[in-house]
C-alpha cells in the first residue's frame, strides 16, 4: 500500500508535495542560518539595520530571568522578515509572481534573491506602518 503512487488517491500528488515541502523548508533553514564574515546570520544583520532606520515605533518590556528591559519592536521586524523569507522560497522554487511565470531558480542564487525580497518587503512593510500612524493621527487633529 504504501508503495502504490497511482490508485484511487491521488498518492502521486501527496508525494510530490512532500518533496517540494522538504524542499523549501531546506531553503528556508539553509538561509536562516546563512553566516557571511560575521557572527550574526545575513537575515539578522538586515533585521538590525531595519530597526534602526525605518522602525515606526519602539516599545520596550521587562524580561522576568534578568530584570532588563528589552526592546521588543525588533521581534515584530524579525516575524515579519521571517515570513518574508517563506514567501521568496515559494516565488523561488515555482516561479510565480503576479500574472508572471518567470524561472528565478535558473537565474538567481536563493540567497541573494531572499535578500533583496527581505529588504524590498520590510521597506514596504514599513512604510505602511509609519503612513497609517501619521495619517491616523493627522485623521484626528482634523476631527
Amino acid at each position: 500500500m504504501y508503495k502504490t503512487l497511482s490508485g484511487a488517491l491521488p498518492t502521486s500528488d501527496i508525494t510530490d508535495t512532500k518533496f517540494a515541502h522538504k524542499a523549501k523548508l531546506e531553503l528556508f533553514n539553509h538561509y536562516i542560518s546563512h553566516k557571511i564574515n560575521s557572527q550574526k546570520t545575513v537575515l539578522e544583520n538586515i533585521i538590525i539595520s531595519f530597526n534602526k532606520d525605518y522602525k515606526p515605533e519602539t516599545y520596550f518590556y521587562q524580561s522576568n530571568s534578568n530584570s532588563k528591559i528589552v526592546d521588543d519592536s525588533i521581534n515584530d521586524i524579525r516575524s515579519v522578515a521571517h515570513l518574508i523569507v517563506w514567501e521568496a522560497t515559494d516565488k523561488y522554487l515555482w516561479g510565480k509572481s503576479n500574472k508572471t511565470n518567470i524561472q528565478y531558480k535558473e537565474k538567481f542564487d536563493f540567497c541573494v534573491f531572499a535578500s533583496e525580497q527581505v529588504k524590498f518587503k520590510l521597506r514596504t512593510h514599513l512604510r505602511l506602518l509609519n503612513t497609517n500612524r501619521l495619517c491616523e493621527s493627522y485623521q484626528t487633529l482634523i476631527v
